[in-house]
């Protein structure tokens, strides 16, 4: 049985497939190509989640050490800032709510003063990272 058919296609001399070897290039049922589709699909978004977490985590760690490390300069020498970053990259990690609420702190503390981060919504945003009452 041969694959293709010496049939010239519009006086170019080109040979045609014939069905059978058409049929060879078709998945043999529509539940293998879909088995398929759906593994290419999770294999793809593990490799972008993976990818994002990673930024995430990274993210996370430069805004803590920010935020605690600010605290310590503006309101206490002798704050625990290691202690802090454990506690608040720890939370970031385990809820997107706390991982957002640093995310919001870091943003707020950015290019602020001591005095302004007093008297800013900052206060607010930054206490339960810092788990201080007032920050």
């Amino acid at each position: 049985m041969t694959d293709w058919v010496s049939t010239p296609h519009a006086g170019r001399g080109r040979a045609e497939p014939t069905v059978q070897s058409r049929a060879r290039l078709r998945p043999k049922s529509r539940g293998s190509a879909r088995a398929a589709a759906a593994t290419v699909f999770v294999l793809g978004a593990l490799s972008v989640i993976g990818c994002r977490r990673k930024e995430e985590a990274e993210d996370n760690e430069q805004d803590c050490v920010e935020i605690c490390d600010r605290y310590s300069e503006c309101f206490d020498a002798n704050y625990n800032t290691a202690a802090c970053e454990r506690r608040c990259y720890d939370g970031a990690d385990r809820s997107l709510n706390y991982e957002f609420q640093v995310d919001r702190c870091a943003t707020c503390l950015t290019d602020l003063t001591c005095e302004l981060i007093e008297i800013t919504e900052c206060k607010e945003n930054c206490a339960v990272i810092t788990d201080e009452p007032l920050l």
